[in-house]
């Protein structure tokens, strides 16, 4: 498997498991993954002490047939690779998150307790919307580029807090279709907007900033 191909499963992994968790706001009982899966999950999709939190309240079963299948109490599950919610509600396999399933995913993903107050300057999901404000040439972007940024969890303790890039994620995947580029530069964000012109973004430590160089399509 290409670095990029693991890159994209990554993200549709970690934002599986968001996506559940947002659209029936309840602790599943159960988890069916592949080995593959389980083992993405444990090593690069959440952090030791996520994975604790999340393992001490569901079961986690090896079940190579459901890619990704989670249970709930009611009796509700979301098979991620049928791309099917058992309420019949179609799902298409991308990782765009609908609206109605954005709430709650902070809060589940850092282990159900408020994250610490942001500053603008603190937040790349705020900044980012800033300069959205500022500039209407980022509003709508049909394709964002991303590198590898979200691969490892060593990467996300790097660069962005976990709640960070997730809300980061999101917001970029509710407009954009995602691209993985593992030749970007590490930590980049690179936006084509609907114009001619394109924007690069550099995802620091605290905060993503606008980058220096504005390029022209070929």
């Amino acid at each position: 498997m290409s670095n990029g191909e693991e890159s994209k499963n990554f993200i549709r992994l970690r934002l599986a498991v968001a996506t559940y968790l947002a659209k029936y706001q309840l602790w599943p009982t159960r988890a069916r993954l592949s080995a593959v899966c389980l083992r993405d999950l444990r090593e690069h999709a959440l952090s030791n002490a996520e994975f604790k939190h999340l393992s001490s309240k569901l079961d986690l079963v090896v079940d190579d047939r459901a890619v990704f299948q989670v249970e709930a109490d009611d009796g509700c599950f979301f098979n991620y690779s049928s791309g099917v919610f058992a309420d019949g509600s179609e799902h298409n396999g991308s990782v765009v998150l609908e609206p109605h399933m954005r709430s709650k995913v902070e809060e589940w993903l850092i282990g159900r307790h408020e994250p610490e107050p942001a500053s603008l300057s603190d937040s790349p999901l705020e900044q980012f919307q800033a300069d959205e404000e500022n500039d209407h040439k980022l509003q709508g972007n049909p394709k964002v580029q991303l590198n590898a940024l979200y691969k490892t969890r060593d990467n996300i303790n790097a660069q962005l807090t976990a709640t960070q890039a997730i809300q980061l994620a999101q917001h970029l995947l509710q407009k954009a279709q995602i691209i993985i580029d593992n030749e970007l530069s590490d930590a980049t964000v690179h936006l084509w907007n609907q114009g001619s012109e394109n924007e690069t973004f550099y995802c620091g430590l605290t905060k993503a900033r606008k980058g220096p160089r504005r390029e022209k399509k070929d």
